[in-house]
């Protein structure tokens, strides 16, 4: 039944947008689930033995993946999904030289420790007897669990009596040559000790630094001058004063646009001194007017605006009005012009939002 309301989803989507559907990650990331879904269930049905059997449990797993759907509903979520996307290539940066320097260090684990005898940490699995094993041991090691008593054993000398410094001799234990050979008291420590620092320390830390800032940053883009809720309440304010979505509003109804908008796009001065809080001070304003000819009057808003202060408006915002079209204003005008005012720059190449593409014309 999900699978059904989910292939709907993507085609009215398909439908409505078009290739611009392909445009959004979380639309692509909505096909491949889907396709995924659909690939299980066909498979499901139509197929049989056990590699197919394998192939489709996989396949099933793409169903899990709708739940990550929910995350566009969680701003707080959101800012970690696009902090983790973000900060890939960085921390690739980083774990690249952790793997170059356990490799390193594996190679090192080998010539130094390759013949050490097994006791309590070293053992079958967990040695430095050929380089898959030594890298495993190392990302054990990195973690900090039992670092310490690891390099301890691999500080075993002939002196103690518990190894044979000769590499050449093995005993069998469980149908298996080992050795029984010593370690090395000076370069364990060394060994070890330098690793937890490059490692542990050092590389692994900066990766979480890398991740803090990266949450920084999204933190404040996410908190910035102008964001997806500012942009929309512009686009459901101008729906009021153009409900055919012709995109073109005349230059009154731009004025109370701009007096009615919350910050950052409106400006709180214009509307304390031009709308009134309450009948009874839109009234006693309009009684004060001296020349009723030189006012802006707007009953349902109780917005009282001088003509000239208008013009005033106008030249700030700097919006151009079309003859041909009786002074209206556009909506394209209006939009980059508010962003330019806000952040005080050109805006170039300003896309406007595919919601008004579909619903404004020219």
């Amino acid at each position: 039944m999900f699978a059904a309301i989910f292939n709907i989803e993507m085609v009215l989507k398909l439908i409505g947008l078009g290739w611009q559907y392909f445009y959004s990650g979380w639309n692509v990331f909505d096909c491949v689930v889907v396709i995924g879904t659909d690939a299980g269930i066909i498979l499901n049905f139509t197929t049989t033995g056990s590699s197919i059997s394998t192939a489709t449990t996989v396949v099933r797993a793409f169903r899990i993946m709708r739940i990550v759907r929910l995350i566009r509903s969680q701003e707080n979520i959101k800012i970690i999904l696009d902090t983790l996307v973000n900060i890939i290539p960085s921390i690739t940066n980083f774990i690249t030289l952790m793997f170059l320097m356990i490799f390193i260090y594996a190679a090192l684990g080998i010539n130094l420790f390759g013949l050490t005898r097994h006791k309590d940490y070293i053992t079958d699995k967990n040695n430095f007897e050929n380089v898959g094993k030594s890298i495993i041991f190392l990302f054990r090691c990195a973690t900090g669990e039992d670092w310490n008593k690891i390099m301890h054993e691999f500080r075993v000398t002939s002196e103690s009596g518990e190894c044979i410094d000769d590499q050449d001799y093995h005993v069998l234990v469980n149908n298996r040559m080992v050795t029984l050979g010593c370690g090395n008291n000076f370069a364990s420590q060394m060994y070890f000790l330098s690793f937890l620092v490059l490692i542990s320390w050092l590389i692994l830390n900066l990766s979480v630094a890398a991740v803090i800032e990266g949450l920084e940053n999204a933190k404040d883009e996410n908190t910035g001058l102008v964001a997806g809720d500012d942009v929309q309440g512009l686009l459901d304010a101008w729906m009021e004063y153009d409900p055919k979505a012709t995109g073109w509003i005349n230059v009154t109804d731009f004025i109370c646009l701009i007096i009615e908008l919350p910050p950052p796009f409106g400006d709180e001065e214009l509307t304390k001194e031009w709308q009134k809080d309450t009948k009874t001070e839109f009234e006693s304003a309009k009684r004060k007017m001296y020349n009723k000819n030189s006012y802006y009057v707007n009953e349902e808003k109780r917005i009282i605006v001088k003509n000239k202060d208008i013009l005033k408006i106008l030249k700030s915002y700097k919006i151009t009005t079309y003859e041909t079209k009786n002074h209206m204003v556009h909506f394209k005008d209006i939009y980059q012009k508010l962003i330019k005012k806000v952040f005080l720059e050109e805006v170039e190449d300003f896309e406007i939002s595919k919601y008004l593409k579909n619903k404004m014309k020219n």
